[in-house]
């Protein structure tokens, strides 16, 4: 299993590479490299670190373009201290799986890295039954009303939709649309609770999606 690290700061990358000790960790320090390990190592590659700092871009443009390469891959963005416009950015905006500090300890580090690639392994299909949405091998409870919008997005997966259309949808029409966010932050708070972040995917000036590499 290859695990894909890049940073520009040598320092950054041996720490990682430590930290990382028994994967077979390819270090690189440009974005042409991470493209082409990607690239060359296949469906070897589950997951990619990128420092968030890499130039000429930054990293997250980087990992964007390594989950349109790969679907189901699974990528952190590294930051050198709490930055929450990358984390904003990365989590809610570009689909990115974890945004993590890397001055946190070895073994914080080492615990959310296995955590992605345990995920991975259990990926599977999302479905909903009753008020249970069904998800990476987990079921999440959820109330009636957002098993009813989580319905629309996973029905129209990848898709942008509006707060005015989903509410369309759910309540046949746009009174209430101003609950729609209320019942997304719900929603998501208890995905993460189980550890499953950035499926409902915010899109500026638009509404939410639901991300179509899962």
């Amino acid at each position: 299993m290859i695990v894909v690290v890049a940073s520009e700061k040598e320092e950054v990358r041996n720490r990682m590479s430590t930290v990382l000790e028994g994967y077979e960790v390819v270090e690189c320090d440009n974005f042409l490299d991470v493209i082409g390990a990607v690239s060359l190592a296949k469906d070897e590659c589950k997951i990619v670190l990128v420092d968030y700092d890499l130039k000429p871009f930054n990293g997250i443009a980087l990992l964007e373009s390594v989950k349109k390469m790969r679907t189901g891959i699974r990528t952190i963005l590294l930051i050198d201290k709490s930055d929450e416009e990358a984390e904003i950015e990365g989590l809610f905006k570009r689909e990115i799986d974890l945004v993590l500090e890397y001055e946190k300890p070895d073994t914080v580090i080492r615990v959310y890295v296995e955590r992605l690639l345990e995920r991975s392994k259990q990926l599977g299909p999302t479905y909903i039954r009753g008020n249970e949405l069904i998800i990476e091998g987990c079921s999440v409870a959820l109330t009636r009303k957002e098993i009813e919008i989580l319905s629309v997005l996973i029905k129209n997966k990848g898709e942008a939709m509006s707060r005015e259309e989903i509410s369309s949808k759910i309540w046949l029409g746009v009174e209430k649309v101003r609950k729609i966010d209320f019942h997304i932050n719900s929603i998501r708070a208890k995905l993460a609770e189980s550890g499953l972040f950035n499926y409902i995917v915010t899109v500026p000036k638009v509404g939410y999606r639901w991300r179509s590499d899962e």
